[in-house]
């Protein structure tokens, strides 16, 4: 059984012909739309997509005013995507929109932070891979004296190496992303915990959500790919342990719960699921 964790798009990009090839269902956390519906269901992308999430934080703008939005992406592929995204929906609220693109692993933004401040914005979105830079950003748009408040356009802050990355900067950040209801996954977070020390992120959840689809196909067809790929590209109302649930599209992408959370203390660390 084939199973990526973390997977980047050209490395599920090589992986879906090999997938066909040997008739071996491929499960991956990619986020991108539309390249799965390529494998003819041999492949199936869990992730809580932006445009799933931005339409939460969208609604949470509106309520609050904001007339003003600076977008934060990195200089990858996945910018392309995101910035569409999110100057769509600036549009839709009536408000200015602008943009940075960041290198991956520099120390120093404080360049693009000061294009940031200068725009006077109201909101801050930070959407990207969930990179230590986004912390640094975070830390130099307050360092700098930006008070405007902080988006993050997935579950990211639910990560260690997020958080630490970031520090008390991430404090009252709000953001959209994957359920993550811990009470939910109580027996997996006791382990994880038990074993590493912290709970477990996002990420974490939709790996054991990858498991159990599989688990679904095993058990209902046994150890045959044809059979497993039948089970996961059908699956409706499937149940995820971080609470919700999800079914496959058509073109194999899982529609995962979403939900809006605002981080209450990152040491600890608290999370607080809020009203859009």
């Amino acid at each position: 059984m084939e199973f990526l964790k973390r997977a980047g798009t050209s490395t599920v990009t090589r992986q879906i012909p090999l997938a066909q090839q040997f008739k071996v269902p491929l499960l991956s956390p990619v986020e991108a739309p539309g390249l799965v519906a390529r494998s003819n269901h041999w492949a199936f992308a869990v992730s809580a997509l932006l445009s799933r999430t931005l339409p939460l934080l969208e609604t949470r703008w509106q309520k609050m005013g904001v007339k003003r939005i600076f977008a934060f992406h990195p200089n990858t592929a996945i910018a392309g995507y995101g910035s569409g995204l999110v100057k769509a929906a600036a549009e839709r609220l009536g408000a200015a929109h602008e943009q940075a693109l960041f290198k991956l692993g520099e120390t120093d933004y404080r360049g693009l932070v000061t294009r940031a401040k200068a725009f006077e914005p109201d909101a801050i979105l930070m959407w990207g891979h969930g990179t230590p830079d986004e912390g640094t950003i975070m830390q130099q748009a307050r360092e700098l004296g930006i008070s405007a408040p902080i988006f993050v356009g997935n579950g990211n802050p639910t990560a260690k190496v997020y958080r630490e990355g970031a520090g008390k900067a991430l404090n009252g950040v709000i953001y959209a992303g994957f359920k993550y209801d811990l009470g939910a996954a109580k027996k997996l977070v006791d382990a994880y915990r038990a074993r590493l020390g912290f709970d477990p992120d996002f990420a974490v959840i939709e790996i054991y959500d990858m498991v159990n689809m599989i688990a679904e196909g095993i058990r209902k067809n046994g150890y045959d790919g044809e059979g497993i790929r039948s089970v996961i590209a059908g699956l409706k109302d499937f149940k995820s342990i971080g609470g919700g649930t999800f079914s496959i599209d058509p073109d194999g992408q899982a529609i995962l719960p979403v939900a809006l959370y605002q981080v209450k203390d990152v040491e600890k660390p608290l999370f607080e699921e809020i009203t859009p």
